[in-house]
C-alpha cells in the first residue's frame, strides 16, 4: 500500500463494519481517508463508518444460505455499495480475476478482468 497517498487509513483482518438494521459485515481491507476516522477509537469494535474502498480477497465465509456460492458476491457487495461504500474490490485468487464495483447513477457498475 505503498503508493496509497498519506492522507488514506488502511485497516486489515476482518475489520467489522456495523451496518444499519443492526446488520454487520467483515471486510478483509478497508480503505478510508483519514479525515474520516478523526477522532474515532480504533480499538475491538465495528465501526459505523463506511469505508472509501473494500477489498475482500477470495472469501472464508460460511456459503451454506446460499443458493449457489456465487449467490454471496453480489449479496455483499450491495450491502456494502448500499452502507456507502465507494468502491468494493474483490480479487480471486484461484481464478486469477478481479471484480470491481462501485455504485453509479444508473445502477451498479462491475469492471475488471486480470489474466
Amino acid at each position: 500500500m505503498r503508493h496509497l497517498p498519506e492522507a488514506y487509513v488502511v485497516l486489515t483482518h476482518e475489520l467489522g463494519l456495523q451496518l444499519p438494521r443492526g446488520k454487520w459485515r467483515a471486510a478483509d481491507i478497508a480503505i478510508y481517508h483519514q479525515d474520516q476516522l478523526r477522532g474515532v477509537p480504533l480499538h475491538n469494535r465495528y465501526l459505523a463508518i463506511p469505508p472509501q474502498v473494500v477489498i475482500e480477497v477470495d472469501t472464508q465465509a460460511d456459503l451454506s444460505q446460499f443458493n449457489t456460492p456465487l449467490d454471496y458476491y453480489p449479496t455483499k457487495t450491495d450491502a456494502l455499495l448500499d452502507f456507502g461504500v465507494h468502491k468494493v474490490i474483490w480479487i480471486f485468487t484461484d481464478a486469477r480475476k478481479v471484480m470491481v464495483a462501485e455504485r453509479v447513477v444508473t445502477g451498479l457498475r462491475m469492471v475488471g478482468k486480470a489474466t
